[in-house]
């Protein structure tokens, strides 16, 4: 009988290390999912939408901004603690506007929480502006856009939860000149 309960604990405690691993490896497969989605998403609106030089350019910000000329902004922020579009109050999320930040939308899945989200945009004015008493552009430079992304799956056991995070650089291939 004390055998049979020895191999039973041991047995026991190998499919629950089993199982806790599956989920690992499910989560994980969910993050990563999520990565590529919003950084395809991300690049792919950053190589065809000019930069919003209007708001604040040059330092470390948690909200990107692109606007076609004349038309209305695409933003990208990311959300704050308890933010009832992000399903849950304890998850962070990605937020998306497409219509210049009258209406958001969440980007990112239900269980995954935004750990950081940080951008940089380069240069610091737009490459397109005609500075007409230097004769010359400001810079030139085609804008780039650094995107810092770090998220995690908020298992319900804490054990088992996965952090993972990206970091890219975007050229723009706008080219107003």
């Amino acid at each position: 009988m004390l055998l049979f309960a020895i191999t039973i604990t041991i047995l026991s405690q190998t499919y629950l290390s089993f199982i806790r691993l599956s989920h690992k490896i499910s989560y994980s497969a969910a993050i990563q999912q999520d990565l590529r989605y919003v950084t395809e998403y991300t690049s792919r609106l950053v190589r065809n939408t000019p930069v919003d030089y209007s708001g604040t350019v040059g330092a470390v910000s948690s909200t990107l901004s692109l606007k076609p000329d004349g038309g209305v902004a695409t933003k990208i922020k990311w959300a704050n603690s308890n933010d009832p579009l992000c399903y849950y109050n304890y998850i962070r999320c990605l937020l998306v506007s497409t219509d210049g930040g009258g209406t958001w939308a969440p980007l990112t899945s239900v269980n995954i929480n935004v750990d950081d989200f940080k951008v940089l945009v380069w240069p610091t004015s737009s490459p397109f502006v005609y500075d007409y008493g230097a004769g010359a552009y400001q810079s030139n430079q085609q804008p780039m856009v650094t995107i810092y992304l770090k998220m995690t799956y908020m298992a319900t056991n804490v054990n088992e939860r996965v952090t993972n995070d990206v970091q890219t650089t975007i050229s723009s291939r706008v080219y107003a000149r």
